[in-house]
């Protein structure tokens, strides 16, 4: 399978071999642009909300001394899922994360392993939230 790749509705094309300077280019905070530095050699940035097919998607990239390592996905629509811990369900958390496998899967990609990397989609007990993390092996 060819490696993940996505383009966002910034002009941004999200794949390996993106760069945070390609990021902090095409997206300024005023477009809605969050940058998480976590000093220790990983940098997250949450890109604005963009359209895969006809779901929104809720898009996160993490860097790792530079190169781009994980895209974090998730449907986010606030009548299916609420808008916050005062009304979190489980139930709607595995419907988020079965939603995000059709996104990914309407982007022409599966679940699992590749030679470029893997694609993991689910609902995770720990953190309470689903999302598909898209990992790039360098």
């Amino acid at each position: 399978m060819a490696a993940f790749s996505l383009d966002h509705e910034s002009g941004l094309s999200i794949s390996a071999v993106l760069s945070e300077s390609d990021v902090t280019s095409a997206i300024s905070a005023e477009d809605g642009l969050k940058v998480r530095n976590l000093k220790n050699g990983w940098v997250w940035y949450t890109l604005p909300p963009m359209k895969v097919e006809a779901l929104k998607a809720a898009v996160s990239l993490a860097f790792e001394n530079g190169r781009l390592k994980i895209i974090q996905l998730a449907h986010i629509d606030a009548s299916l899922y609420g808008n916050g811990w005062s009304d979190w369900d489980e139930s709607k958390e595995k419907l988020r994360a079965k939603n995000t496998e059709k996104m990914i899967q309407a982007l022409g990609f599966s679940i699992g392993n590749f030679s470029w990397g893997s694609i993991w989609c689910g609902y995770d007990a720990k953190s309470g939230s689903s999302n598909g993390i898209i990992t790039f092996e360098t």
